[in-house]
């Protein structure tokens, strides 16, 4: 087994967030001096933020809660693919024949860095529908992409989020795979243990399998 290699972006005023999502704080609350013996920070975030995992009631009403995720998806062997040049994936890029638990995908996001640049990009590249259901119907546990969501943006329906979620399939968004190649990896990615919440940030490690 190789190193492991965090995928998750880093926390900070630079992160990116999706248009209209709150941005991230560190607020100092004491700071080692004269007054105080430690330091102690306040974080706001939203639940979207950077790396982050969805659960079901993100876009499902009566969805499972992050805290009700199955931890034997969060973590194990994993895919790396790389699609290029494409706005869309499509059914077409997918390995059908023998698709992994978990498939992670690495798009032309990661070639043009997007999680590491502060401003939200409108046009990333998302996961088409039919790339969707045929995620579902291949028996995948988890899916993961390299920008902040995996539905194209501006579509008038959250279509693939409800598909992928509706067949309990998790999904893992914001992922910086910028340094990461193709092909098979162990991943863990575990979100915060919120009760109730239906996202969380997450760290996500990937070591080659």
């Amino acid at each position: 087994m190789g190193k492991w290699i965090d995928i998750s972006a880093p926390l900070s005023h630079r992160t990116p967030v999706y248009r209209g999502d709150p941005r991230f704080r560190l607020r100092w609350v004491k700071r080692i001096g004269p007054t105080h013996r430690s330091n102690f920070s306040v974080l706001s975030l939203g639940s979207h933020s950077g790396t982050h995992i969805d659960a079901p009631l993100h876009f499902l009403p009566s969805g499972a809660t992050v805290d009700r995720l199955p931890l034997e998806s969060l973590a194990g062997p994993c895919r790396v693919l790389q699609v290029r040049r494409a706005s869309l994936i499509r059914s077409s890029d997918l390995p059908l024949k023998n698709l992994p638990d978990r498939l992670l995908f690495r798009t032309d996001n990661s070639e043009r860095r997007l999680m590491r640049r502060a401003r939200f990009a409108a046009d990333f590249t998302a996961l088409a529908l039919e790339a969707a259901q045929a995620l579902v119907k291949g028996g995948v546990k988890l899916v993961g992409i390299d920008y902040l969501s995996i539905e194209q943006f501006g579509s008038p329906q959250p279509a693939v989020h409800r598909t992928l979620l509706g067949a309990g399939i998790v999904l893992v968004e914001g992922l910086d795979l910028a340094d990461i190649k193709q092909g098979n990896y162990e991943l863990c990615c575990l979100p915060l243990r919120v009760m109730g919440a239906e996202g969380s940030p997450a760290r996500a490690i990937l070591r080659k399998a």
